[in-house]
């Protein structure tokens, strides 16, 4: 009876913990993107001064700051998609 007990209750515990966990994992995933695309805003003004400066490779800087910036916006919507997929 008592293993019956324990088992019941590391199941049922388990479960708990894993619902308790998602709300903060979410917030903190929301509080990282934004951090993202501020990160993502300062590049767009480092690949400025690049080409006021002149530089070759400022295209290039920018077309990928421009390119994760987007994946970053779009996270949420991706891993909804994959989410989808199972």
């Amino acid at each position: 009876m008592k293993t019956i007990v324990l088992i019941y209750l590391f199941l049922f515990s388990s479960l708990a913990k894993a619902q308790s966990l998602r709300a903060p994992i979410e917030r903190v995933g929301q509080e990282l993107q934004s951090v993202a695309q501020a990160v993502g805003l300062v590049g767009l003004i480092i690949c400025g001064l690049y080409f006021m400066l002149g530089s070759q490779e400022a295209s290039q800087k920018t077309s990928r700051n421009i390119i994760g910036l987007l994946i970053v916006s779009m996270a949420s919507a991706i891993v909804g998609f994959f989410g989808t997929l199972r």
